[in-house]
């Protein structure tokens, strides 16, 4: 006989207001917040417990309401804080696999196969949905998700960001690419390198849009992108968004399998990452099973590097402005 389900309807209220993830007003902010979610989604997967719907929208950058008027206010950008919402599909793989030992499945069950948010889904769970698979989902499953969100919330700050985009022409007309089309403006063109990757008819063609572009060079495969974050701030602060965003393309790659390994670029601008990189590329090869699984660790080494590298800069422009 099937074990009752243990699933109560249940609704929580909080004191928590916040913004969505792709309008963070700085970059530091942005990286910020991501670390307050990896951490806590540590804290969640080291007792156990998977998420099972990572989503952008589902990620808010904490603010406060000062005034009866209900105006929202940022806290100071060391203080960012941000949060997950929609904890409908949090499972114990443990309990999960418990389950399935007991009930012969002919049907798709919450917390298996197609549940969530397509668009953020990992691979696996997209090839699960596509067979018609029962699966359990994991905390890599939850990690590919997050990478899929930071390129998300990047491209969708990038297309409201006209100063940016604006700089961005510069070291866009540098890049000798055949994704530049004449007939249409930097906005329609950067539109479209977004909905390569992200627009989808059907679950299907999610998984296949992505599984060709995991075996490319990131820079190569998003020329608008790489440009963008290299340019998109005055001062400087892309680089590190740069470096963030070509490193953890690498990560989403050490969840496939490729015949070779993707390859760093020779630019000296991300020498800093070369430690960062290197220990993902190794990962993706054939037949290679026995890799270490990727960690939030993983994710915050890499959220630390553009940290540190963000207060360099910082202390370097406070330096320029005392002499």
């Amino acid at each position: 006989m099937p074990r009752a389900s243990d699933k109560v309807p249940h609704r929580t209220s909080g004191r928590s207001f916040g913004k969505p993830l792709w309008e963070y007003s700085s970059i530091e902010q942005f990286v910020r917040a991501m670390i307050c979610v990896l951490e806590t989604h540590k804290f969640l997967s080291d007792n156990g417990i998977v998420l099972g719907d990572i989503s952008a929208g589902n990620i808010l950058i904490g603010v406060k309401y000062a005034d009866e008027d209900r105006v929202s206010e940022e806290y100071p950008v060391e203080d960012t804080r941000a949060f997950s919402t929609d904890f409908d599909l949090p499972s114990v793989p443990l309990l999960l696999e418990r389950d399935r030992s007991e009930q012969t499945q002919t049907k798709a069950r919450s917390g298996d196969g197609m549940t969530g948010t397509a668009t953020f889904m990992s691979q696996r769970v997209l090839y699960a949905a596509i067979k018609q698979m029962h699966i359990v989902r994991t905390t890599e499953d939850d990690l590919e998700s997050f990478g899929w969100v930071v390129f998300y919330a990047v491209y969708r700050h990038a297309l409201q960001d006209e100063e940016g985009l604006e700089r961005m022409k510069t070291q866009l007309a540098k890049i000798k690419t055949t994704h530049s089309r004449t007939d249409t403006t930097v906005r329609q063109e950067f539109q479209d390198e977004f909905d390569s990757i992200f627009s989808a008819t059907s679950i299907r063609d999610l998984h296949s849009k992505r599984a060709g572009p995991l075996g490319k060079h990131f820079h190569d495969l998003f020329p608008h992108l790489w440009a963008y974050t290299l340019n998109c701030d005055a001062d400087g602060y892309g680089r590190p968004l740069a470096g963030l965003l070509l490193v953890l393309w690498a990560f989403l790659k050490s969840f496939q399998v490729s015949n070779e390994p993707y390859k760093l670029s020779d630019d000296p601008l991300l020498a800093e990452w070369e430690a960062d990189y290197g220990q993902y590329a190794p990962r993706v090869v054939v037949g290679k099973n026995d890799h270490s699984k990727p960690s939030q660790t993983d994710v915050l080494s890499m959220l630390d590097r553009a940290m540190r590298q963000i207060a360099e800069i910082k202390a370097s422009l406070a330096n320029d402005m005392s002499e």
